[in-house]
């Protein structure tokens, strides 16, 4: 049986003596109580209607007065309580400890408890936020060094730049200076002088013409490699950003969502805490009124009439302590601050829609799989916005062809500063302006040496002049027939002509 349903039944009876109140107001009231209880014998021969539970965080304390009824009904008589009345106070009595004294105090510790979980909830935001704050400070490892890569990468490039300019700069002053010490040409007849005239021209434009191609070969050697920086600059530029804009992005959420925990368990704490607190204090008010009824039910069953008539005396103004059922307000766990402000803050570079996690680019065309649009597959992070030639011969790379395989290393943002040299080299024979039948074409022509030569015949392994031993084949077709020939590589291709076609 329920706390207040048990307390209700045993007040029932004394109901019905408080309503004997209204009859009378002198000592036949005392009887006329002791004639109720008579008749009722005990609370087992009343029928109590049922009462429904109040849902409430107060007991119910409106019955008690009747309570009060019964002491005053008895101070007016002078004999001791009968059986029956001591065993309706005795059932009152443990009600009053057994049930109603432990649900008071079971209310007040789930308050406590609930506040407390609350306030836990507040300490889960920042141990959430520390937990995150270590993905979001490596990713800021991550990008700090993608930026240093790319910085030095950005300084090589400038030294090469002015290596370039240096060499230029060289063949130039060579060209602008360098005159024959041969002098004027004697009479056209042959004679001593004329032959020494040749012989030191032909001396002088045989010396020429390989200083001229040393520092040429020199310029293009470094113009190819500034290049081939710059681009894998240009690479590690868009890995450095694509990191920065990742930890950029993934600290704005992290402390969104830490605003976000706080201001939701914050308010939900403050809340319930106003609610525990009114809480308390009408537990506080209800327990006063316990303690006294305590009192007269402690007078009651002491079985001393004299006591009874001064029940109000002994019991209405006695202490009462009601530190039991203070609230202990737990301490809210600090704003994290110095975490918040140690992550740093987004970059402003990074769009605030732009996400680490941005499949906008696949939905473009739901047509479109994933192999087709493949870089590495299709060829366009080696050549851009030229045709990638697939299966295409790479120079003198032993049988190795344009295609995937290759790619995958060529593209690679950890190229290293010796693969460049091997992926500028590759392009050359991958990529171009042409279609895929005409490069098939002028590889054809490559191979025979009818792009150098035209209807001339191809002679195939003639050393080039003063060269170092190079020789005609279709490694150096390759360059010279290239339709991408620099305006420095027409006078090479010219020279090899005289050696090669006949």
């Amino acid at each position: 049986m329920s706390s207040p349903m048990c307390f209700l039944r045993c007040l029932a009876i004394l109901v019905a003596l408080s309503s004997a109140l209204e009859d009378c107001a002198d000592a036949s009231c005392a009887l006329k109580a002791q004639q109720l209880l008579q008749k009722g014998r005990t609370q087992r021969s009343l029928k109590v209607k049922s009462v429904k539970e109040r849902d409430t965080q107060h007991i119910d304390l409106d019955n008690y007065k009747v309570l009060q009824s019964f002491v005053d009904l008895v101070a007016l008589q002078t004999d001791p309580l009968t059986q029956a009345q001591m065993a309706i106070v005795a059932e009152l009595n443990r009600t009053f400890y057994e049930e109603t004294l432990p649900t008071l105090s079971e209310r007040h510790q789930n308050d406590q408890k609930l506040l407390q979980e609350h306030a836990d909830a507040v300490a889960i935001c920042n141990s959430n936020l520390e937990q995150s704050a270590l993905q979001v400070n490596w990713m800021k490892d991550e990008s700090d060094r993608a930026a240093s890569t790319e910085a030095e990468c950005t300084s090589v490039e400038g030294r090469l730049r002015d290596a370039e300019m240096q060499a230029l700069s060289i063949m130039s002053d060579f060209l602008a200076t360098t005159e024959s010490s041969c002098g004027d040409m004697p009479e056209a007849k042959p004679t001593p002088e004329m032959e020494t005239w040749i012989m030191c021209s032909l001396s002088f434009a045989m010396s020429f013409n390989s200083t001229y191609y040393s520092y040429k070969a020199a310029a293009m050697a470094a113009e190819s490699a500034a290049e081939a920086m710059s681009t894998n600059c240009s690479m590690l530029d868009s890995t450095a950003a694509e990191k920065l804009c990742s930890w950029s992005n993934e600290l704005g959420m992290v402390k969104g969502n830490y605003e976000h925990c706080r201001s939701e368990t914050v308010t939900l704490f403050e809340e319930t805490k106003a609610t525990a607190m009114d809480n308390m204090e009408g537990r506080k008010s209800d327990y006063s009124a316990l303690v006294k009824i305590q009192c007269y039910l402690q007078v009651l069953l002491s079985g001393d009439t004299s006591n009874a008539g001064n029940v109000h005396t002994l019991c209405d103004n006695a202490a009462i302590n009601t530190h039991e059922f203070d609230i202990m307000v737990p301490d809210l766990a600090p704003y994290s601050t110095w975490i918040l402000e140690s992550l740093g803050t987004p970059a402003a570079i990074c769009s605030e829609d732009e996400s680490a996690y941005d499949e906008s680019a696949y939905e473009e065309s739901a047509s479109v799989s994933d192999e087709e649009t493949d870089p590495v597959k299709d060829g366009s992070c080696l050549c851009g916005d030229k045709n990638f030639y697939e299966g295409a011969s790479i120079g003198d790379w032993a049988g190795r062809t344009c295609g995937e395989s290759e790619n995958s290393w060529a593209c690679s943002p950890d190229i290293t500063t010796e693969q460049i040299a091997g992926r500028d080299y590759m392009a050359g024979f991958c990529c171009g302006t042409m279609s895929q039948d005409e490069k098939q074409k002028l590889d054809l022509s490559v191979k025979d040496g009818s792009c150098l030569c035209g209807d001339q015949s191809f002679y195939e392994g003639e050393l080039i002049g003063d060269w170092g031993g190079r020789s005609c084949g279709e490694s150096e077709n390759s360059w010279a027939c290239s339709p991408d020939i620099t305006q420095e590589q027409i006078a090479g291709r010219d020279y090899m002509k005289h050696f090669c076609c006949r």
